[in-house]
């Protein structure tokens, strides 16, 4: 039976030779990089996974995605769809998306959800209305 070793703990040395302990490295048994303990295939794995029980919530929560759309003034359900849309790409890369109160109904169907405390922490809220230059 193999039993798992500990992560092997590198400090980069600074130019003067002195490590730094401020930007440790960890590393596996298999000399695998670890980032809060876990390597990259296994965050991209559990960010998949989020990915997944979040369009989860969202399928139980809203029988047609359409109908999120339909009837809103101002363009607020496309704008809404694609920030859901943004949303998951954040979930998957692990960063955030910006949304607009004014402009989308993004936090208030995240806040609808189970897993609202965690959805929340991949989106930042902005009341700036982005200039011509911002979109691509």
């Amino acid at each position: 039976m193999k039993v798992a070793s500990r992560p092997s703990h590198v400090d980069p040395l600074l130019p003067d030779g002195t490590p730094d302990y401020g930007k440790a490295h960890w590393y596996d048994e298999n000399a695998v990089k670890l980032v809060d303990g876990q390597t990259k295939t296994e965050m991209h794995a559990e960010r998949a996974i989020l990915a997944a029980k979040f369009m989860q919530e969202m399928n139980a929560a809203h029988d047609d995605f359409a109908g999120l759309g339909a009837g809103q003034e101002n363009n607020l359900g496309a704008e809404t769809l694609a920030d859901l849309i943004y949303l998951q790409g954040a979930i998957i890369s692990g960063g955030k998306t910006t949304t607009n109160p004014s402009r989308s109904n993004l936090t208030a169907i995240i806040q609808a959800l189970p897993s609202a405390a965690t959805w929340q922490t991949y989106v930042l809220t902005t009341s700036r209305v982005p200039a011509a230059s911002d979109i691509k």
